[in-house]
């Protein structure tokens, strides 16, 4: 609920949002998903904001983080916010 919130507030809140201490650096998040490696150098170019998302198959609380995402996908591309988005499933 708390990525929820989080995402619904999406772009407005972004300069206040910083990255944890110790977690991977975008450049390695692309870098590790085959998809994403193949347009890494769109991805990081420029000082765009990144959002990753990563849902997982038959996850409740993936669920509600999923509906945030659809709520404000539209309002992040139009104020140029990368949107990257990983669906696991088994």
């Amino acid at each position: 609920m708390e990525n929820a919130k989080i995402l619904r507030n999406l772009p407005a809140n972004l300069q206040s949002l910083r990255p944890y201490n110790g977690v991977p650096q975008l450049s390695d998040a692309v870098e590790a998903v085959p998809g994403f490696r193949e347009r890494k150098r769109e991805i990081l170019a420029g000082e765009r904001f990144t959002v990753l998302s990563v849902f997982l198959e038959n996850c409740h609380a993936c669920t509600t983080q999923e509906d945030a995402i659809d709520d404000v996908q539209q309002r992040l591309q139009a104020e140029g916010v990368n949107l990257l988005v990983i669906r696991v499933s088994q």
